[in-house]
């Protein structure tokens, strides 16, 4: 998959949140100095610097274009967010994504105030 900068300003994100806990397809050079080699993860520091350059895309694994069968591979998902390291072999990385998406969702604000107030289970 290739992440490319204008997809970040399109919406107003830093080029280096959509490349971070990421594994590379290839090298990445600033200038002669190599930055991230092939298969490594693009960490924190990596990500500000290839930000910071005038390199305009960057090719990395993804799950939407993984082939492992019944799953996605840890090199593929990239980094736990919730640790900030890469994804530990089994993890329940979906249940997490579930939970803070429910958690977010399901917060009690001025907008769902009411439904809470006529839930009959709560």
């Amino acid at each position: 998959m290739v992440v490319e900068r204008k997809d970040a300003e399109a919406i107003d994100q830093d080029f280096s949140f959509k490349i971070v806990g990421r594994f590379s397809l290839e090298d990445i050079k600033i200038g002669n100095k190599t930055i991230v080699k092939k298969g490594e993860i693009i960490g924190l520091r990596q990500a500000k610097a290839i930000s910071n350059s005038d390199i305009e895309a960057v090719r990395v694994r993804s799950v939407l274009t993984c082939n492992t069968v019944g799953g996605v591979c840890a090199k593929c998902y990239g980094w736990d967010m919730g640790h900030n390291e890469p994804v530990k072999l089994g993890e329940a990385v979906g249940m997490v994504a579930a939970q803070a998406y429910w958690r977010a969702r399901n917060t009690v604000n001025h907008e769902n105030l009411p439904y809470w107030r006529s839930c009959w289970w709560c």
